[in-house]
């Protein structure tokens, strides 16, 4: 039985209506072979029919093969729309639409979320009744032994009590994106990508490039009691500490790490006051005349202040003026170079100093905390 695909049953009609002369096998055949030669098909055509014939092998094998690769193609390439093509469809921005914040939101929470998931679920399956979260929740639960304890705020009140009674030095340091792209420039990322994420630089004390305060804020953390973390999993936070950390030669697991904003949860439960009650307390920092005023006010003896710090490469002089003042506990709020002052006025001079960071600030203006 003789069957015609659709094409050649056009090719057929018009050859009723135009005549023979119109008809071009050699030019049809041609075309033909290229499409099924993209495919990587070989055309048989019988002598007198113009019928394309596939062998099976090919058709069993080769097609399943395809088949599969194309459909993992789609789901790679697969996207949500554009803000601008979710604004044709929605009709514009007429106050009924969707706000563009919520759109890129959801693409972005997609992208970073379900299209991975997506990707790695095999062609031709579906994974239904389940989220990413619940992905997360049970594949978290395969790396659990990898998981690095933080010490906790009343583990390191008890331990700052304890040396202070016992004249014992100690540094809580804090690390945040300012002292994640100090560390990483020139290393893990570029400067002038540091630069760009890190307009703020120059305002906290570090003009980059500055290996040498590079280097130097890689040494205090190395040798600092604590060091605060950011708990941010993003591109500058948790996404630089650990490479920053590894190029300096800083194995983590080595450090007695604790959550970044530890400043602030000392104050809020109350361990800020308990530990500077009866305590001589030295201020470093350009925010130490307005802070100063507000704490003594609170009960709080304050021996002294030293100000300003200009950057880093001040950190000497500071620390020179900082060893003239006897005191039980310092309070650094100075930018990055806080990193360094902190832990030399524990290591170089055997006192107890807190990173403080813009905590002074809004204790300073009566911001809430």
């Amino acid at each position: 039985m003789l069957v015609l695909s659709k094409r050649n049953r056009t090719t057929k009609a018009v050859r009723s209506k135009a005549g023979k002369n119109s008809y071009k096998p050699q030019k049809i055949r041609k075309k033909r072979w290229a499409v099924s030669h993209k495919f990587g098909y070989k055309s048989y055509t019988k002598k007198r029919t113009s019928v394309a014939y596939l062998r099976k092998r090919h058709h069993a094998k080769e097609n399943h093969t395809l088949s599969h690769r194309l459909a993992q193609e789609m789901t790679e390439n697969e996207e949500l729309p554009s803000v601008q093509e979710d604004d044709q469809k929605q009709g514009g921005h007429d106050g009924h639409s969707r706000s563009s914040y919520d759109r890129g939101f959801d693409a972005g929470y997609y992208e970073g979320g379900e299209g991975i998931l997506a990707q790695m679920i095999p062609v031709f399956n579906v994974l239904p009744d389940i989220d990413v979260r619940e992905v997360i929740r049970l594949g978290l639960g395969q790396v659990q032994h990898q998981l690095q304890p933080l010490v906790d705020p009343f583990t390191i009140y008890h331990e700052m009590q304890a040396a202070i009674e016992s004249n014992q030095p100690m540094s809580l340091v804090r690390l945040g994106d300012g002292e994640m792209l100090t560390l990483a420039h020139d290393l893990v990322i570029s400067t002038e990508q540091a630069r760009a994420d890190g307009p703020f630089l120059s305002y906290a004390g570090v003009n980059l490039p500055d290996h040498h305060g590079r280097t130097i804020l890689a040494d205090s953390i190395k040798r600092a009691t604590i060091v605060g973390i950011p708990i941010s999993r993003m591109r500058n936070f948790q996404g630089l500490l650990f490479p920053a950390l590894r190029a300096h030669g800083i194995d983590y697991r080595d450090l007695r790490m604790t959550l970044s904003t530890i400043n602030y949860l000392f104050y809020q439960l109350g361990y800020l006051a308990l530990l500077l009650e009866g305590r001589r307390v030295l201020l470093v920092g350009n925010e130490a005349p307005a802070l100063a005023p507000v704490l003594a006010s609170r009960g709080i003896s304050i021996i002294g202040i030293v100000t300003p710090v200009h950057g880093i490469r001040d950190v000497d002089r500071v620390i020179g003026e900082i060893a003239q003042h006897s005191f039980d506990i310092a309070l650094v709020a100075a930018g990055i170079p806080a990193v360094i002052i902190t832990e030399r006025i524990a290591t170089e001079l055997g006192r107890v100093a807190i990173d403080f960071g813009h905590l002074a600030d809004k204790i300073a203006k009566g911001q809430p905390i």
